[in-house]
C-alpha cells in the first residue's frame, strides 16, 4: 500500500490499476452478455483496491460490540453513496479540474494513503512487539 502512494505521489499512479490509455472498451462493449455479468463483481475490489480491503479487514478485526459493527456499516453505506455521486459526476469533476487538478488530487490522495500505510504498519508493529511502545 505505501509502495502505491509513493507512485502516487511521483505523478505515476497506481500500478495496480489498469492503464486507461490501453484499455479496450469495444472489446468490454462487444462481449457477450455472460461474460459481461462475470466482470461485475470485479468491480468493487478494483475500485476500494488492497488497501481499502486491508483497512476494514484490520479495522474490523477490533470491533467488541454492536454499535461498532454498525458503526463500520454505516461508515460503508456512506462510502457507498460518495463513491456513486462521485462516479456519476466523474465526467463533470474531471472537466473542471483538467489535468493539473487531477494530478494534484492524485499527490495529495498518495500522501493520505501513505498516512494510512504508515499507521496500519505501527499497528502492526504494536501488536508483534508491545514491549517497543
Amino acid at each position: 500500500m505505501f509502495l502505491i502512494a509513493l507512485n502516487m505521489m511521483n505523478g505515476e499512479g497506481n500500478p495496480v490499476k489498469p492503464d486507461q490509455e490501453n484499455f479496450d472498451v469495444d472489446h468490454v462493449k462487444d462481449a457477450p452478455v455472460s461474460m459481461a455479468a462475470a466482470v461485475v463483481p470485479l468491480a468493487i475490489p478494483m475500485m476500494i483496491g488492497p488497501g481499502g480491503i486491508s483497512t476494514v479487514i484490520i479495522y474490523s478485526s477490533q470491533v467488541s460490540g454492536i454499535l461498532q459493527v454498525s458503526a463500520i456499516l454505516i461508515a460503508g453505506l456512506f462510502i457507498s453513496l460518495f463513491c456513486y455521486l462521485a462516479l456519476m459526476a466523474a465526467g463533470r469533476i474531471s472537466r473542471l479540474l483538467g489535468d493539473t487538478g487531477l494530478n494534484i488530487m492524485s499527490r495529495i490522495m498518495g500522501m493520505l494513503l501513505a498516512a494510512v500505510s504508515i499507521e496500519i504498519i505501527v499497528n502492526g508493529l504494536r501488536t508483534l512487539f508491545p514491549s517497543l511502545m
